[in-house]
């Protein structure tokens, strides 16, 4: 009888000790600042704040008969991100950028270049799919600055500031390493509307970036 009650209690006890240390282990698994358990990400906790740099690059060729045309966009992009509300982020984006624009008509290429700074706040949603993994879609608004460089001859060129808002779309794929690191592709489309020395201005991106981020 002795032996059937130590065995008992014995197997208890171990159940007992599998139980909380699942438990903890399923604590574990939403982020927030001050936590550093790199077991598989399931939430990010409201106050969680990221750092992050990210490059898109945008690249379109066109020709029809005689005329063709290539454009290339590049931009960088530093952000911020703050967690108002488990898994729902709001940010600022800065993401300096170039344009370069060519075309050929008849064996003659004219050529364009444009530099410039976007300022963007965003708001996404993180929507986990599991083993790290989060969709996240979101989108911003904001506006741009920029300068643009026309050539005229060999010697000559014309600049023209270009300035107005900004508008962008995306749908990110999300992947958490650890719970300090993620990792991030994101096919997105970015909208520029404003005005030139010239007159309107209004031409749209889109493209794919990739980036990596800091969680603290």
């Amino acid at each position: 009888m002795t032996g059937c009650t130590l065995g008992w209690f014995r197997t208890s006890v171990i159940a007992v000790a599998m139980l909380l240390s699942l438990r903890g282990a399923a604590r574990a698994y939403e982020i927030g600042s001050g936590m550093y358990d790199s077991s598989a990400v399931t939430a990010i906790a409201r106050g969680t704040k990221q750092v992050g740099v990210a490059a898109i690059f945008v690249a379109d060729y066109a020709s029809a008969g005689e005329v063709t045309t290539f454009r290339a966009t590049v931009l960088g992009e530093l952000s911020f991100r703050y967690f108002v509300h488990r898994n729902v982020a709001i940010g600022i984006d800065l993401d300096p950028y170039y344009k370069h624009d060519s075309s050929n008509a008849l064996g003659t290429t004219a050529t364009a270049s444009e530099v410039g700074g976007l300022v963007l706040v965003d708001a996404h949603y993180y929507a986990r799919l599991g083993g790290g993994f989060f969709l996240r879609p979101g989108g911003g608004l904001g506006a741009f600055l920029g300068s643009h460089r026309t050539p005229l001859t060999d010697f000559a060129v014309t600049t023209t500031t270009v300035y107005g808002g900004a508008a962008q779309v995306d749908l990110g794929l999300v992947f958490f390493p650890s719970s300090r690191v993620s990792l991030e592709a994101v096919p997105r489309v970015l909208v520029f509307a404003g005005r030139s020395d010239a007159g309107t201005v209004v031409n749209a991106d889109a493209g794919f970036s990739v980036g990596v981020h800091y969680t603290f």
